[in-house]
């Protein structure tokens, strides 16, 4: 890694079980520069649904759904110290949001899994 100084990390996560563990990289760089972390999920925009059960609105169904995947994110969290970690579940496309809040977060390094196969992560150094 080069000489330049990392304040901020984001982990972008599918929220599919083939993306767990989380790679434990980016946390162990962000220990080693004090460096922050989120964890970000892009949830689908449920708000868009035309059908939705009758007795729960499009809005509803969407914060339960963000609800939901940030607990999930907190509990895939939960064994790593020693580092500030923000969990962040926004709506929207995935790589546009993930790569969005990595520009407007203005973060150093940015961790995304290879969605088809979730099998490789990359650590991508932002300029």
């Amino acid at each position: 890694m080069s000489s330049k100084e990392l304040k901020h990390i984001v982990v972008g996560y599918d929220g599919f079980d083939r993306a767990e563990p989380l790679p434990l990289a980016p946390f162990e760089i962000a220990r080693r520069h004090g460096a922050t972390v989120d964890v970000l999920h892009i949830a689908p925009d449920l708000t868009e649904l035309r059908r939705v059960p009758d007795r729960v609105s499009a809005e509803e169904l969407s914060h339960a759904w963000t609800a939901a995947q940030k607990e999930r994110l907190e509990k895939l969290t939960a064994g790593i110290t020693g580092v500030e970690i923000k969990h962040v579940v926004t709506a929207g496309e995935p790589i546009v949001g993930i790569i969005g809040h990595a520009i407007s977060s203005r973060c150093d390094l940015l961790a995304v899994t290879d969605e088809p196969v979730a099998v490789a992560w990359a650590l991508v150094v932002l300029a």
